[in-house]
């Protein structure tokens, strides 16, 4: 894989553009209700009694939609932290995989995943680096309730995807710990909480809960 050069960032405003037109799309068609309503719901996932259905929904679309806000917020830090060459193509990689073709949000949805573990895994790895988060936001329980949604085989296999290419970019992209400051600037301290806030809101004050499985 031939990972693109720091600053190379897709306008995340095609990002936007596309989620809004696959929910646009989503009003006429239902495609991803349709999909949540086929598909068994995982015993780990813990849904309010009345409204199940529609509350994964509104779960989902919050969780697509956020895709776009923790980008840019993650391209500032990298910047901040001086790490662009191991993070831009990351992030690169999760925009491109938004492009392709004009997916409704049922489409949508691993790709979001997708984006989402990717980032996750960044993050990780850098903040192993500095000792301390490099992001103060947790995806962990977000990104479980979407992997039971999508079925273990296929996420499964966006997992290995994203292993692998966090595994090649370590190798041709390598960080260490004096590239990356001991303390990352806060000017995007607002920022994060907003989106924390939101992404929160879209699991907690929705009562949705994920029970402590092996099989989440």
């Amino acid at each position: 894989m031939v990972f693109s050069k720091p600053g190379e960032i897709m306008d995340v405003e095609v990002i936007r553009k596309l989620i809004r037109d696959a929910n646009d799309l989503e009003q006429k068609n239902h495609y991803l209700q349709k999909l949540i309503d086929a598909q068994p719901l995982h015993p780990a996932i813990i849904l309010p009694e009345h409204r199940a259905s529609e509350t994964l929904l509104t779960f989902a679309i919050g969780y697509i939609a956020s895709v776009p806000d923790v980008m840019e917020a993650l391209s500032e830090v990298s910047r901040t932290a001086g790490i662009t060459h191991f993070v831009d193509p990351l992030l690169n990689i999760a925009a491109e995989n938004f492009t392709i073709d004009q997916p409704g949000l049922d489409q949508l949805l691993d790709k979001a995943y997708f984006a989402h573990r990717l980032i996750e895994e960044a993050a990780e790895i850098c903040s192993g680096k500095i000792g301390s988060p490099l992001i103060p936001l947790d995806m962990t329980q977000a990104n479980l309730i979407v992997h039971t949604m999508l079925g273990e085989e296929f996420a499964n296999q966006l997992d290995g995807a994203v292993d692998d290419i966090v595994s090649q970019l370590i190798r041709s992209q390598p960080i260490s710990h004096g590239q990356i400051p001991g303390t990352i600037n806060a000017s995007g301290v607002q920022q994060w909480e907003r989106i924390w806030s939101e992404l929160n809101g879209v699991t907690k004050n929705l009562g949705i809960e994920l029970k402590n499985t092996s099989a989440a």
